[in-house]
């Protein structure tokens, strides 16, 4: 239960009401304080997932690929590999990071699962 105090607007404005309300829903909204609106589109496959011997990317986009392990220790990197495989036959079984650049320098980030 919430103990609200009411005032009044106008001629009686110091006045206070004394209320008590029972409150059974409560909504929370967050205004986007972004002056636009960022829609990215993600054509990007990364398949199979979870992968055994390779995995391939396909992306129009996307060409330069880096796989990171969870400690951030770079575990391999290829230029152009789009739609080829890529042989991840000796990684251990685990998640690891993709990281996509294209020829313009924008990043984007895939999980990747390995297992052997």
């Amino acid at each position: 239960m919430i103990n609200l105090a009411i005032t009044q607007a106008g001629s009686n404005a110091n006045t206070v009401f004394p209320n008590q309300m029972e409150i059974d829903y409560v909504r929370v909204y967050q205004e986007n304080l972004t002056s636009t609106n960022v829609v990215s589109k993600d054509n990007t496959m990364v398949f199979p997932n979870p992968a055994s011997n390779y995995f391939s990317v396909n992306s129009p986009e996307y060409t330069n690929l880096k796989l990171y392990n969870l400690e951030g220790k770079l575990l391999l990197e290829r230029d152009n590999a789009s739609a080829k495989r890529i042989d991840v036959s000796d990684l251990y079984n685990g998640i690891y990071l993709l990281e996509l650049e294209n020829k313009a320098g924008l990043k984007r980030y895939k999980k990747i699962i390995i297992n052997n």
